[in-house]
């Protein structure tokens, strides 16, 4: 409501007899000598809304109130405003009469229901007769833009958007009128400005604010300019507009940066990992032949070892049959004896494999075999073959 009534107070005060014109009795001439501006000075009061009028020759004031709405406290306001008003223009010309007071209040919004044409605040005794003070109602928002129009007065267009049959075309017209019977470019900035402070109102949800604007294109910027704290607005706007394009800056480049950290701690670690899986591959390869050549080693080893034992056998059951006097030949008895070395170190491999020591059968297998392929590849058979698969195997045909 503020903003409404510092631009009705404004163009109020440019078309004095505009504003007086609608309140006068109709065939009275009527002169605006000039608005009353006065303050008493012990209530710190000021009144500025008072118009001088002549008035079919007689000094008359009027006193208008422009309201948003016609509240229960609208009656009291009144009455302390004319008592202010009053004891103003008595101490300004204390041997004169004061004039003729009469007070209109202008209501810019409210129900669908019409209000009464005078209000009043009674200060007598009920059972008195009336003593107080009435005053008129003008509701404007209940009026229809041609009743506006009727009052013959630019003043009164700038409230069409408040008319209960407002619509986008005639705030067309009312427009067009405007810019025609203004006086000079700063009065159309006013008025227009008036025009779209009154669309805000909007009491019948015309919604016409946007349509509103459109036709005043051409001087929005000033006009919006030219609305109370609009500049103060605009830029504040700017600067938390600028605060925040600052802040959005700030943290893009924040999530930037969290974003190339992350990246390359995601590819130091990736290189790290890498390196560790290298490194344990590496280790695994080398423990892998480090057995293979321990087992080749042992391999080895048990062949010398086993050829090493065959020979001292065969060596020391020679001396033996030779002693006994049973040998029957150097030949024969050696070949005896590596015999029985080999059937007694492959007895011990295949006792080591199986869990138990081999039968005279399983023995004699083992010497055939050994004649048949060699020493070497029994051996070989009973490192590699577990269990049962060694047993099955000594038990197949010997194939020469």
């Amino acid at each position: 409501m503020r903003d409404a009534d510092i631009s009705l107070r404004h163009i109020t005060r440019r078309r004095p007899e505009d504003l007086a014109r609608t309140f006068v009795p109709e065939g009275r001439s009527v002169e605006a000598i000039g608005w009353i501006d006065t303050q008493l000075t012990a209530l710190e009061r000021r009144l500025d809304k008072a118009l001088r009028l002549r008035v079919g020759g007689e000094q008359r004031v009027l006193h208008v109130e422009f309201c948003f709405s016609l509240r229960d406290d609208v009656p009291d306001r009144i009455f302390e405003y004319l008592g202010f008003l009053f004891t103003a223009l008595r101490r300004e010309s204390p041997r004169e009469r004061v004039p003729p007071i009469e007070s209109v209040v202008v209501v810019l919004t409210g129900g669908r229901r019409r209000l009464p044409p005078t209000g009043a605040r009674r200060t007598a005794w009920p059972e008195r007769r009336f003593s107080g003070v009435h005053f008129k109602i003008d509701a404007v928002y209940q009026r229809t833009v041609a009743e506006l129009r009727a009052r013959g007065s630019l003043l009164w267009l700038v409230f069409a958007p408040l008319a209960r049959d407002a619509t986008a075309a005639k705030m067309r017209d009312v427009a067009a009128e405007i810019r025609a019977g203004a006086a000079n470019y700063e009065e159309q900035v006013d008025l227009f400005t008036a025009f779209l402070v009154m669309a805000t109102v909007d009491p019948w949800r015309h919604n016409l604010l946007e349509e509103i604007r459109m036709l005043t294109r051409e001087m929005e910027t000033e006009l919006i300019l030219r609305l109370p704290g609009i500049k103060e607005l605009v830029q504040k706007v700017a600067q938390e507009r600028a605060q925040q394009l600052a802040q959005e800056r700030v943290q893009q480049l924040a999530q930037e940066r969290a974003q190339q950290l992350a990246q390359e701690r995601a590819q130091q670690l990736a290189q790290e990992r890498a390196q560790q899986l290298a490194q344990e591959r590496a280790q695994q390869l080398a423990q892998e032949r480090a057995q293979q050549l321990a087992q080749e080693r042992a391999q080895q080893l048990a062949q010398e070892r086993a050829q090493q034992l065959a020979q001292e056998r065969a060596q020391q059951l020679a001396r033996e049959a030779e002693q006994r006097g049973e040998l029957r030949g150097v030949q024969k008895g050696e070949q005896q004896g590596k015999e029985q070395a080999i059937a007694e170190l492959l007895g011990r491999l295949f006792a080591r494999r199986v869990g138990r020591t081999p039968t005279r059968k399983e023995e004699r297998a083992i010497v055939e075999r050994a004649k048949a392929v060699g020493p070497g590849e029994v051996e070989d058979a009973l490192l590699d073959l577990e269990g049962d698969a060694l047993v099955r195997w000594l038990s197949e045909p010997v194939s020469r």
